[in-house]
């Protein structure tokens, strides 16, 4: 155990004074830049190391597709692409020095595995009850806008600007906030909706997109819009099936073992009964 601290306790004192060499440049540099009216944006650990990192292409590319996929689900945790692999590389660092030290156990390999994996395990099960907070949200935002631009006449733009109200989902709340700012300022409702989509990675929101930029170009947005309030309705009929047919399995399966732990005490009950019967019969 001993060795073990004495292998783990440099590893931790090392990124600590890193961060602090680093955070005490940042703040020289950022006084510089600053009295030259340069823009500066907040602290980031080890931002030197990912420079240095990113001069190769392969490494620059790896993170860029991971800061994308991260980008599409919120950035879970305040993870990005570098952060997420420094990360895992660190935790599969650590385990390689603890199998050379000998300091192995089953309950330790279980322990570092559970932190290899819990990104991942913390980012699918945001995605999950996000993916259906706006699958939720969605229908009522279309039906709002059909109301206004399909059947008031709203101009679609006005209606985008405004329907942020509507969606409970914090995340789209705040990029149907963004959405409605990007289009007060540069008039540009398709780009702006491009730049909106690029925030989540969910088929339904490049549908509803897709259409709605359909509706500025051609001007038809009732008939755009009935048709995407079809399709969301009866993709939310689909997944309330599959929810209810989930929730019959479990219910059967729970049953079953219920009756499969009850059937032997039944069984022998019965038996008992029967055997007794018997006997004074005889």
């Amino acid at each position: 155990m001993i060795l073990i601290l004495k292998i783990i306790f440099p590893i931790v004192l090392f990124f600590i004074v890193y961060c602090f060499i680093e955070y005490i440049f940042f703040k020289n540099n950022k006084r510089i830049d600053e009295a030259k009216g340069k823009h500066i944006n907040n602290y980031s650990p080890f931002q030197n190391l990912r420079n240095g990192l990113e001069k190769n292409k392969k490494m620059k590319g790896l993170f860029y597709k991971k800061d994308l996929s991260l980008k599409k689900i919120g950035n879970p945790m305040r993870l990005n692409g570098f952060t997420y692999y420094l990360y895992k590389i660190s935790i599969l660092i650590l385990f390689i020095l603890l199998t050379i030290s000998g300091g192995f156990s089953s309950l330790l390999i279980f322990a570092m595995a559970i932190a290899f994996f819990f990104p991942n395990i913390i980012i699918k099960s945001i995605m999950k009850k996000e993916k259906n907070e706006i699958l939720g949200d969605l229908p009522n935002i279309n039906d709002v806008l059909n109301i206004q631009a399909g059947s008031a006449g709203m101009d679609l733009g006005t209606a985008l600007s405004e329907v942020f109200d509507i969606a409970n989902c914090k995340r789209l709340k705040e990029k149907l906030i963004e959405l409605s700012i990007e289009i007060s300022l540069t008039k540009n409702i398709p780009n702006a909706l491009d730049r909106f989509a690029q925030n989540f990675n969910i088929t339904e929101i490049d549908s509803f997109v897709i259409s709605l930029k359909q509706a500025v170009r051609t001007g038809r947005s009732k008939e755009l819009l009935d048709s995407q309030s079809e399709l969301l309705k009866d993709a939310a009929l689909a997944r309330v099936s599959v929810k209810t047919k989930e929730i019959k399995l479990w219910i059967g399966l729970v049953g079953g073992l219920i009756f499969l732990g009850l059937a032997p005490l039944i069984i022998y009950s019965f038996g008992i009964q029967l055997y007794s019967s018997f006997k004074n019969i005889f």
